[in-house]
């Protein structure tokens, strides 16, 4: 971003401290103004969720006496590196972090008094402060919209998690209609074999969007059923619909195999976790960069930051059998234990 001393100098006349501040919402509208003065149009100081965050930041503090006494948001005093795993907030900083700690971002198109606590704690709000504010400030944004990561630090994408559980909601499965329909199939044909083979077991309750792990693999098992009987296969020249039933096997093992090379299909519990990987590694898709990832870090409300670097090397180094030890559906949503999956 080119600013010319001009800008700076009208800038400052402005502010009503004589203190130029990106972090400050006042201040950057007071820029804003400015700039569309200058004509300049194609400068994007800062994004409408970085803007609520301060602003709600700035509400917290303000409840818990922790404002600067000009009303300012305190800075970060220490110096804190992403992805470092010795992280522990102290001092000073601990003080602010641990009152933004259980403080929720606004929620996306609505004003900032929407934002509050959710009991157990969030640390969205708190992990922001601790890069935004810092002194030289970390590039730091929130990240509104469903299904993306949380934050945005230092170009790399993170995901929030709070200490008060192992596993943590990944985001809902809805928008990955290709591995739901590989889903719908491969219970689709275990719910019609069981329907007429007794000695097929039939969980009512699983489906694309709620499954077990022995569901999923019990499922495979019944597929490769269909999938080896060389008979029934031989009718698919004479039946229409038995030939549209291995037309669909044919697909689910081709878009597998497509992707996960390696995959012993015949292995039911192997083709199982696959397919579990395959439906991880499209969220890490949607919510990070689809090669270079993120980190979900964990957050305690004590200030102990764990990262966990997660892309798709990552994943793809994870045996399909032990993604089944760590991720599962409940009601369309991915639910993963991260220290577990990435350890």
């Amino acid at each position: 971003m080119i600013v010319t001393d001009e800008i700076l100098n009208e800038w400052s006349f402005r502010c009503h401290d004589g203190i130029v501040d990106l972090n400050d919402p006042k201040k950057l509208r007071i820029l804003k103004e400015i700039l569309e003065e200058f004509n300049i149009k194609e400068i994007d100081i800062i994004i409408e969720g970085d803007e609520k965050y301060n602003q709600v930041i700035k509400i917290a503090l303000d409840k818990a006496n922790l404002l600067l006494p000009n009303g300012d948001i305190p800075p970060v005093k220490e110096k804190y590196v992403l992805g470092d795993n010795n992280t522990n907030v102290n001092g000073d900083d601990a003080k602010i972090f641990k009152a933004l700690y259980p403080i929720a971002p606004p929620k996306k198109d609505q004003d900032v008094e929407s934002a509050g606590s959710k009991g157990a704690g969030n640390g969205e709000i708190a992990l922001y402060w601790l890069f935004a504010y810092q002194n030289p400030a970390v590039p730091a944004t929130g990240n509104p919209g469903r299904g993306k990561a949380d934050l945005i630090i230092k170009d790399e994408y993170v995901e929030v998690k709070a200490y008060d559980s192992k596993s943590m909601t990944f985001g809902r499965i809805g928008s990955d209609k290709e591995n739901i329909e590989l889903l719908n199939t491969l219970f689709g044909l275990h719910s019609l074999l069981s329907s007429i083979d007794s000695t097929v077991g039939k969980d009512k309750q699983a489906s694309s969007l709620r499954f077990s792990k022995k569901d999923i693999i019990q499922a495979f098992k019944t597929f490769n059923i269909i999938n080896n009987n060389e008979d029934l296969k031989k009718l698919s020249k004479d039946y229409p619909l038995i030939a549209l039933i291995y037309k669909k096997v044919n697909d689910l093992i081709t878009k597998i195999k497509d992707k996960l090379p390696n995959t012993n299909i015949d292995d039911a519990e192997d083709a199982a976790g696959a397919l579990i990987k395959l439906i991880l590694l499209k969220k890490v898709n949607e919510k990070m960069d689809s090669e270079k990832g993120g980190y979900i870090v964990n957050i305690s409300p004590d200030g102990d930051l764990k990262y966990l670097k997660i892309d798709k090397i990552s994943i793809d180094k994870i045996p399909n059998k032990d993604v089944l030890e760590s991720v599962y559906i409940n009601q369309g949503a991915l639910v993963i234990t991260p220290e577990e999956l990435f350890k």
